[in-house]
């Protein structure tokens, strides 16, 4: 007789600070990330980077709100907003 059981499944977290940010953007997630992508709340892709990136420099950003999608290397994403001041 086998038991019912599920794996364990890590949770993705991610924060990101200072929210708003107006040039050093950090994060802190507790996965090894491959590729961030920040775009713009039109849709456009306005800064990528590949890599375990800790952090980012919006400072060439326009003010307003963006929205930052962060990937680890088993497929799964994350996505958070931040204002950029």
């Amino acid at each position: 007789v086998g038991t019912l059981s599920t794996p364990t499944v890590e949770i993705l977290s991610a924060k990101i600070y200072p929210n708003p940010s107006k040039d050093i953007l950090n994060i802190n997630m507790n996965i090894d990330l491959v590729e961030i992508n920040i775009n713009n709340l039109l849709g456009q892709s306005v800064i990528t980077k590949t890599g375990n990136v800790e952090s980012i420099n919006v400072s060439d950003l326009s003010p307003g709100m963006y929205v930052i999608t962060m990937k680890t290397a088993d497929g799964r994403s994350i996505s958070k907003q931040f204002l950029k001041k």
